[in-house]
């Protein structure tokens, strides 16, 4: 009887960080570089959808009714969880295609895996005044053999390092080490003494951009937040005053927080007072985000926005069955190394700071397996003083890289 094996992936070092200048902010746009289009076709626009798909969906299954802020790197779970369907031709790969929204679909992974490339390829070079850096490797331990064709598909569509380890030890050592460098040492460490398994993969995402439109740091005040179950908490209430991407219904509003030249920014989505939260996150997607987008213009928005901080760490594995994956754990993985292995684990570890100067976010998921739109004339305030959803998206395709909600200080 084969021994079961263990792996351990890490999705996601993922890191975002925005900085701005201290300039005032008159409203006007400073001169920057056109936006680049990322090129997708049909196959990999539908992926598009899938991911932004499954980004509500784990976002949903960890913020139903519960009282607390969330943030989640959904693309850093859809890349490595779809670098773990390639390593199975059998159940496992079938459960994960169907969480990530393919369903009886027979060229589903090698739509997944064109999406890859081109993420990969692209988004660290659409704006000149932003950092995105992506990283994937895959460390295995010295006694086991890493199946040609899985290391191939690794480099070709992941762009993975791939290397091995002879102790528990090194291994530690190199996996946070190799953590530190591909986020710039804003994460120092994964893991600790306790380590002891036979396999790696690991996903990294370093992102650094400025703010199209700055808050003052003189313009923040500590204002009243009224919190998800009813407390007033405090917070310090940035304020700006610009042309921005905006959209109301009767339901919510909707405003774009550019960085850098456009092809990032962050999207809020502030339901209004009469509207339960939790009802509101329930029923609001990815259709109707994409439709509400379409739908905005840019306006004059007098716009108050609080600093925040998250720290969260996500039973990931527990999310998945809340989304329907009842059994992933159960299930052998046949097709990374010459041994059989079954999935244990999946946590992810994620973080964001907003205030003044931008965006600082992080994320690392670690998997354990066994061997109407507005009147443009019109000025607008939209004051994020009660829960509020968040999202860091890429703008020519839609691709949604973190989201989360705000609902209590």
């Amino acid at each position: 009887m084969k021994l079961k094996k263990l792996l351990w992936m890490m999705i996601g070092a993922g890191l975002i960080f925005s900085a701005c200048d201290k300039n005032d902010n008159d409203g006007n746009e400073s001169a920057v570089e056109p936006m680049v289009i990322i090129p997708l076709d049909a196959q990999t626009r539908g992926v598009v959808e899938h991911n932004n798909d499954f980004a509500f969906d784990i976002f949903k299954a960890q913020a139903s009714e519960k009282e607390c802020n969330t943030v989640v790197s959904s693309i850093s779970a859809f890349l490595n969880l779809s670098m773990v369907a390639n390593g199975d031709d059998g159940s496992v790969r079938k459960e994960l295609e169907s969480v990530l929204g393919y369903e009886n679909n027979g060229n589903a992974i090698a739509d997944i895996n064109d999406y890859a490339k081109v993420m990969l390829k692209y988004l660290p070079e659409v704006d000149k005044k932003t950092t995105c850096v992506f990283a994937n490797a895959c460390i295995y331990k010295s006694n086991l053999t890493l199946l040609s064709d899985y290391q191939n598909l690794l480099v070709d569509y992941f762009d993975a390092e791939v290397s091995q380890f002879y102790n528990f030890q090194e291994a530690i050592d190199k996996i946070n080490n190799w953590v530190k460098e591909k986020t710039d040492g804003n994460i120092e460490s994964m893991i600790d003494s306790s380590f002891d398994n036979d396999l790696a993969i690991l996903s990294a995402n370093y992102f650094k951009g400025k703010w199209a439109s700055e808050f003052d740091s003189r313009s923040t005040k500590v204002s009243r937040f009224d919190n998800i179950d009813k407390s007033i908490g405090h917070v310090d209430m940035m304020s700006q005053k610009s042309k921005l991407l905006y959209n109301e219904t009767e339901d919510y509003q909707l405003v774009s927080l550019p960085y850098g030249n456009g092809n990032y920014e962050m999207i809020v989505v502030l339901p209004a007072w009469s509207v339960d939260f939790y009802t509101f996150v329930k029923e609001f997607d990815r259709t109707e985000l994409e439709k509400s987008i379409a739908d905005a213009i840019k306006v004059e928005v007098n716009l108050d926005f609080p600093k925040f901080e998250i720290n969260q760490t996500t039973n990931l594995l527990e999310t998945l069955r809340e989304m329907g994956v009842q059994s992933l754990e159960l299930q052998e993985v046949r097709g990374m190394v010459n041994e059989s292995m079954k999935i244990r684990k999946i946590d992810q570890i994620a973080r964001i700071k907003v205030d003044e100067e931008g965006t600082v976010a992080a994320a690392v998921t670690i998997s354990g397996v066994s061997v109407s739109s507005p009147d443009p004339g019109l000025e607008y305030t939209m004051n994020c003083c009660h829960p509020f959803i968040y999202m860091i998206r890429e703008t020519t395709t839609g691709t949604i890289l973190y989201i989360g909600k705000v609902v209590k200080f």
